[in-house]
C-alpha cells in the first residue's frame, strides 16, 4: 500500500512539472510573439520617422527656394527701392537652419501620427 502510495505521488509531481513546464513554454512563446511584435512596430516607426524627416527637409528647402533672392546681384540691386532692409534679412539663407532648429525643438506626438 505504501509503495502504491509512493508511486501514485511521484506520477502527481511528473504531471505538475509537466504542467508547469507547458505553461513556461506557452509563456515563453508569447514572450517571443510580443517581442516581435515590438520590433515590427519599431521598425515601422523609424521608416516613418525617416519619411517625416525627407518630408521635413523638403518642405524646408522649398521654403528656403521661395526665400531665396533671384541669382542676378544686379538684378536684385536694380529693385532696391522693393524691398527694405528687414524683408533682406528675411531672406537670408539663415532662414533654412531656423526651419530645422525649429522642427528639432517641437516634440512629435506619436499616436496622433499613427492614428
Amino acid at each position: 500500500m505504501q509503495e502504491k502510495c509512493q508511486f501514485l505521488e511521484r506520477r502527481v509531481q511528473e504531471l505538475e512539472s509537466t504542467d508547469s513546464a507547458k505553461r513556461i513554454a506557452e509563456l515563453e512563446k508569447k514572450l517571443e510573439d510580443a517581442n516581435d511584435e515590438r520590433d515590427s512596430t519599431n521598425k515601422k516607426f523609424q521608416e516613418q520617422e525617416k519619411e517625416m524627416l525627407k518630408l521635413r527637409s523638403r518642405l524646408c528647402e522649398r521654403e528656403f527656394e521661395f526665400l531665396t533672392p533671384p541669382s542676378s546681384a544686379g538684378e536684385y540691386e536694380s529693385k532696391e527701392g522693393l524691398f527694405d532692409e528687414n524683408s533682406r534679412l528675411s531672406r537670408s539663407p539663415s532662414t533654412s537652419s531656423t526651419c530645422s532648429d525649429h522642427h528639432r525643438r517641437k516634440p512629435t506626438d506619436v499616436k496622433s501620427l499613427l492614428s
